[in-house]
Protein backbone atom coordinates (compact mmCIF):
# COMPACT_ATOMS: atom_id res chain seq x y z
CA UNK A 1 0.00 0.00 0.00
CA UNK A 2 1.44 3.59 -0.87
CA UNK A 3 1.86 6.58 2.26
CA UNK A 4 -1.09 8.11 -0.15
CA UNK A 5 -3.38 5.12 -0.03
CA UNK A 6 -2.59 4.49 3.48
CA UNK A 7 -2.99 8.36 4.52
CA UNK A 8 -6.75 7.95 2.48
CA UNK A 9 -7.62 4.68 5.08
CA UNK A 10 -6.57 6.52 8.04
CA UNK A 11 -8.64 9.59 7.34
CA UNK A 12 -11.58 7.34 5.79
CA UNK A 13 -11.17 5.57 9.66
CA UNK A 14 -11.36 8.77 11.28
CA UNK A 15 -9.61 7.10 14.82
CA UNK A 16 -6.78 9.47 16.46
CA UNK A 17 -4.75 6.72 18.38
CA UNK A 18 -1.35 6.25 19.28
CA UNK A 19 -0.36 5.11 16.34
CA UNK A 20 -2.31 8.49 14.19
CA UNK A 21 -2.48 12.38 14.92
CA UNK A 22 -4.95 14.68 13.06
CA UNK A 23 -4.35 18.48 13.01
CA UNK A 24 -6.40 21.30 11.36
CA UNK A 25 -2.71 23.34 10.26
CA UNK A 26 0.76 22.51 9.22
CA UNK A 27 3.45 23.97 11.87
CA UNK A 28 3.97 27.83 11.58
CA UNK A 29 7.85 27.03 11.80
CA UNK A 30 9.36 24.06 13.38
CA UNK A 31 11.56 26.11 16.10
CA UNK A 32 8.72 27.57 17.77
CA UNK A 33 6.06 24.53 17.77
CA UNK A 34 5.25 21.18 19.09
CA UNK A 35 7.47 19.64 15.95
CA UNK A 36 10.00 17.94 17.90
CA UNK A 37 8.14 16.91 21.20
CA UNK A 38 5.72 14.97 18.22
CA UNK A 39 8.31 13.91 16.28
CA UNK A 40 10.19 12.21 19.17
CA UNK A 41 6.92 11.13 20.80
CA UNK A 42 5.99 8.77 18.09
CA UNK A 43 9.32 7.61 17.66
CA UNK A 44 9.29 6.74 21.11
CA UNK A 45 6.14 5.22 20.88
CA UNK A 46 5.92 1.35 21.71
CA UNK A 47 3.73 0.46 19.11
CA UNK A 48 5.54 -1.15 15.89
CA UNK A 49 5.15 0.06 12.36
CA UNK A 50 4.79 3.61 10.78
CA UNK A 51 3.16 6.21 12.70
CA UNK A 52 1.42 9.16 11.27
CA UNK A 53 0.43 13.18 11.63
CA UNK A 54 -2.06 13.87 9.30
CA UNK A 55 -2.76 17.81 8.47
CA UNK A 56 -5.90 19.46 7.26
CA UNK A 57 -8.13 17.40 9.48
CA UNK A 58 -9.74 19.03 12.14
CA UNK A 59 -9.33 17.36 15.11
CA UNK A 60 -12.62 17.49 16.61
CA UNK A 61 -14.88 16.61 13.72
CA UNK A 62 -12.62 15.14 11.25
CA UNK A 63 -13.97 17.01 8.49
CA UNK A 64 -11.08 18.12 6.25
CA UNK A 65 -10.39 21.36 5.75
CA UNK A 66 -7.11 21.66 3.90
CA UNK A 67 -3.91 23.83 4.85
CA UNK A 68 -2.65 26.47 3.76
CA UNK A 69 0.08 25.00 0.75
CA UNK A 70 1.80 27.80 1.32
CA UNK A 71 2.36 26.88 5.34
CA UNK A 72 4.01 23.39 3.87
CA UNK A 73 8.21 23.17 5.00
CA UNK A 74 9.87 20.75 2.98
CA UNK A 75 10.97 17.42 3.90
CA UNK A 76 14.74 18.32 3.35
CA UNK A 77 13.99 21.25 5.70
CA UNK A 78 12.04 18.60 8.70
CA UNK A 79 15.43 16.57 8.18
CA UNK A 80 17.55 19.56 8.95
CA UNK A 81 15.56 20.56 12.19
CA UNK A 82 15.36 17.30 13.51
CA UNK A 83 18.67 16.76 13.14
CA UNK A 84 19.40 19.11 15.14
CA UNK A 85 16.87 18.87 17.37
CA UNK A 86 16.33 15.01 18.56
CA UNK A 87 19.15 12.48 19.08
CA UNK A 88 19.49 9.87 17.41
CA UNK A 89 18.33 11.60 14.11
CA UNK A 90 14.43 10.14 13.24
CA UNK A 91 13.71 9.04 9.64
CA UNK A 92 10.66 10.51 8.45
CA UNK A 93 8.68 10.96 5.05
CA UNK A 94 5.89 13.70 4.38
CA UNK A 95 4.05 14.89 1.09
CA UNK A 96 1.42 17.33 0.16
CA UNK A 97 -1.48 16.58 -2.01
CA UNK A 98 -4.59 18.09 -3.36
CA UNK A 99 -7.19 15.98 -1.78
CA UNK A 100 -11.35 16.77 -3.17
CA UNK A 101 -11.50 20.72 -2.60
CA UNK A 102 -8.34 21.17 -0.38
CA UNK A 103 -4.67 20.41 0.61
CA UNK A 104 -3.53 18.23 3.05
CA UNK A 105 -0.27 16.93 4.29
CA UNK A 106 1.26 14.14 6.23
CA UNK A 107 4.58 13.07 7.94
CA UNK A 108 5.27 9.89 8.36
CA UNK A 109 7.66 8.71 10.83
CA UNK A 110 9.12 5.73 9.85
CA UNK A 111 9.00 2.08 11.32
CA UNK A 112 12.11 1.84 10.62
CA UNK A 113 13.11 4.01 13.47
CA UNK A 114 13.85 1.28 16.32
CA UNK A 115 16.89 3.38 18.44
CA UNK A 116 15.06 4.71 21.48
CA UNK A 117 15.27 6.48 22.93
CA UNK A 118 15.05 9.78 21.36
CA UNK A 119 15.79 12.51 23.12
CA UNK A 120 15.56 16.39 22.50
CA UNK A 121 18.98 17.63 22.42
CA UNK A 122 18.08 21.83 21.33
CA UNK A 123 15.45 23.65 23.47
CA UNK A 124 12.68 24.28 21.05
CA UNK A 125 9.33 25.21 21.41
CA UNK A 126 6.49 28.17 22.11
CA UNK A 127 8.46 29.68 24.78
CA UNK A 128 11.39 27.04 25.15
CA UNK A 129 8.72 24.43 26.68
CA UNK A 130 10.62 21.51 24.86
CA UNK A 131 13.82 21.36 26.79
CA UNK A 132 17.11 19.72 26.14
CA UNK A 133 17.37 16.21 27.42
CA UNK A 134 13.38 15.92 27.54
CA UNK A 135 12.31 12.42 26.57
CA UNK A 136 8.97 12.49 25.05
CA UNK A 137 6.34 9.17 24.36
CA UNK A 138 2.84 8.61 23.04
CA UNK A 139 0.50 7.56 25.72
CA UNK A 140 -2.86 6.89 23.89
CA UNK A 141 -3.90 9.73 21.84
CA UNK A 142 -1.26 12.30 23.86
CA UNK A 143 2.14 13.61 23.93
CA UNK A 144 3.67 13.47 27.44
CA UNK A 145 6.71 13.23 28.74
CA UNK A 146 8.24 9.69 29.64
CA UNK A 147 8.72 8.79 33.17
CA UNK A 148 10.83 6.05 34.26
CA UNK A 149 8.81 3.40 33.78
CA UNK A 150 8.64 4.35 30.11
CA UNK A 151 12.54 4.64 29.76
CA UNK A 152 12.84 1.31 31.25
CA UNK A 153 10.34 -0.34 28.65
CA UNK A 154 12.59 1.44 25.49
CA UNK A 155 15.86 -0.11 27.33
CA UNK A 156 14.06 -3.26 28.00
CA UNK A 157 12.87 -4.02 24.07
CA UNK A 158 16.19 -3.14 22.83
Amino acid sequence: MTNMEQVMRLIWDGMETMTVDYKRDFYKNLHGTDFAKDIAAFANCPKEGDKWIIFGIDDKSRNIVGIDPYSYIPLDSMDNFISAAIEPFVHIESEMFQYENGTLAYIKICADNCDRPYVIKETCGKGGQIEMGDIYIRKGTCNLKAGRMDIDAMYEKK
